[in-house]
């Protein structure tokens, strides 16, 4: 998982995510993700934001597409 950047107590921000680092950003307290990346921006590694929202509703996070 990429480096989780505080902005304060409650907002952090980082780099791309994968559907597997979801449970790890729920177990650290926070309630939600916000996906600013549209699909296909970068050629290769970037996950689906269909695949990014599973894993992180299966995670008991509120999932965001704000691309």
């Amino acid at each position: 998982m990429p480096p989780l950047l505080p902005l304060d107590a409650r907002v952090a921000v980082a780099g791309q995510l994968k559907p597997g680092d979801m449970a790890e950003i729920a177990a650290a307290g926070y309630a939600a993700v916000v996906n600013n990346r549209p699909d296909g921006e970068a050629l290769f590694g970037q996950p689906s934001t269909a695949e990014l929202q599973k894993a992180a509703e299966a995670a008991g996070l509120l999932f965001l597409d704000l691309p």
